[in-house]
């Protein structure tokens, strides 16, 4: 009996420095991963949050042109003004920059207007950083669209003569609508 407890204590003597390493290793490297991981996912809710605040600016100005509401300020919407908090790394611009850039349109003139296209339509729009909302109806009279970006992820907001905005992305150098985002914001334009 007494040898088999010399044998038991002798194989417990703790973890070798070469399991120690392989562990250590293992733990940087998945640290390392979601770190990166996170940094995209931070940039990213940044974005999303951006595109919150501008969509409410907007919803805002329109519901007070739609109330009736007689102060031009309050139905005018301003690109400088749209965002309530900065957002690092993040543009929000109503001037289209070279990168945003799509040519997959059929050629459309647009008089003297900027044009691009999203989901092979185009769209010709006016590029002024400020618009007012009519009184009552909610319209517009021009397109605009409201361009932001971050180093990894290029959206835009859309808003047509009709007041109600629209929001597409672009992906692999062509702007698409995001059907998906598209529900949320009109509804919030068709209640009331």
């Amino acid at each position: 009996m007494g040898k088999n407890t010399k044998h038991k204590t002798k194989n417990n003597k703790g973890f070798s420095v070469i399991e120690l390493l392989v562990v250590t290793v293992i733990s940087i490297t998945l640290l390392g991963t979601v770190a990166v991981g996170y940094k995209g996912f931070y940039s990213s809710m940044g974005m999303d949050e951006t595109i919150a605040d501008v969509s409410i600016k907007l919803h805002q100005a329109r519901e007070n042109a739609r109330l009736g509401v007689s102060d031009a300020t309050k139905r005018t919407f301003d690109v400088a003004s749209a965002i309530s908090r900065p957002h690092r790394g993040i543009t929000v611009t109503s001037s289209i920059i070279a990168s945003f850039s799509s040519s997959a349109c059929v050629a459309t003139t647009c008089n003297g207007q900027a044009t691009m296209c999203i989901s092979n339509e185009p769209i010709c729009f006016s590029g002024q950083s400020t618009f007012t909302f009519n009184v009552f109806s909610g319209k517009k009279l021009t397109t605009d669209v409201i361009f932001i970006a971050s180093s990894n992820r290029k959206m835009a907001l859309v808003i047509p003569e009709d007041g109600n905005f629209y929001v597409c992305e672009m992906v692999n150098g062509y702007w698409h609508w995001r059907r998906e985002l598209q529900n949320v914001n009109n509804q919030s334009n068709t209640k009331g």
